[in-house]
This record gives C-alpha cells, structure tokens and sequence, in this order.
C-alpha cells in the first residue's frame, strides 16, 4: 500500500509541475489615477519568456509507465497473499471450534485469493504460489477424511505465504 501511495504522489506532483509550466505568463494590471498619463505597458521579449525544459523522450516515459504497472502488480500480488494468509487464520480459528464446513469455505476463499494472487505475480513467485494453491487442495481434500494435523499444516502453509511476501523486493 506505502508503494501504491508513493506512485500515487508521484503522479500528482508531475502534473502539477507540468500544469506550472504551462500556465501563462500574465503581468498584474495596475490601476492609474485620471490625471496621471498612461505609460506604454512593458512589451515582452523573447528573453525575458522562460525558457521550457526539454520534455523527457517517450521511451524513457512508456519505460518508467512499465515500471509503474509492474510495482503495481507486484503490490496487488503480495495483497492477495496476506489476505490468503489471513483467511487462513480465519480458517484455524474454525477448525478449533470443529466447524469443518466454515473451514471449507474459507479454504475456497482462500484458493480464489492464491489465483489473484498467481495471476498478478511475477514469474519467480508464479512456483511457489502454484505450490501454495496445490497445497490448499490437498488440505480440503484431507479434511473431512483426515482432519488430524490439519492446525500444523495451516500454520505452516500460512507462514510460508507471509515469508513469500516479506521476500519480495
């Protein structure tokens, strides 16, 4: 989220400044008193008009909008996993009062928050977030037959989500 802030401010300071730059140059207008005689206003030449930067060249531009989408995508990516890592908790909090269905359904949410997150991550999280959703579909296949031990796997599965996103840059 701190990232997708920083972009987000980014973006609002480039174009205030690039607004700035194309505003008009305007001289105030200064009220003269009727008796007074009207001076010639002061004519503009061409060095006293600012000079405007040279704009950045487009593929330095569509470069960095790259770069932008990319973060984005990696920060939507390590969304999903927290937040399948934190329906997994949910998930623990229902097997400990023996609610095997709420834990189902929660292992659902889960595996549709690990294919968002597949979806949007990088190629070298795509591995281990494919073993995650292979993992979540042993634990609801295994539990309705073997529950026991089903509290370590989720702990576990959970940690190693949290260790995935706490890896990325």
């Amino acid at each position: 989220m701190t990232a997708l802030a920083a972009v987000v401010l980014s973006l609002l300071i480039q174009a205030a400044l690039l607004a700035r730059q194309q505003s008009v140059l305007l001289l105030p207008l200064t009220a003269t008193p009727a008796s007074a005689t009207l001076a010639p206003l002061p004519t503009l030449t061409p060095t006293s008009i600012l000079p405007t930067p040279p704009l950045p060249d487009e593929r330095i531009l569509s470069q960095e909008i790259l770069d932008l989408r990319a973060e984005l995508r990696r920060v939507w990516s390590a969304y999903y996993l927290m937040r399948a890592a934190a329906q997994l908790a949910d998930a623990d909090d229902a097997l400990q009062v023996n609610e095997l269905n709420e834990v189902e359904r929660i292992l659902i949410t889960v595996r549709v928050s690990l294919d968002q997150a597949y979806a949007l991550s990088t190629e070298q999280d795509k591995g281990p977030i494919g073993e995650f959703r292979m993992q979540i579909s042993e634990v609801r296949e295994d539990l309705q037959v073997r529950p026991e031990g089903m509290t370590q796997r989720l702990q576990r599965l959970r940690q190693d989500m949290l260790s995935l996103v706490e890896e990325q840059p």
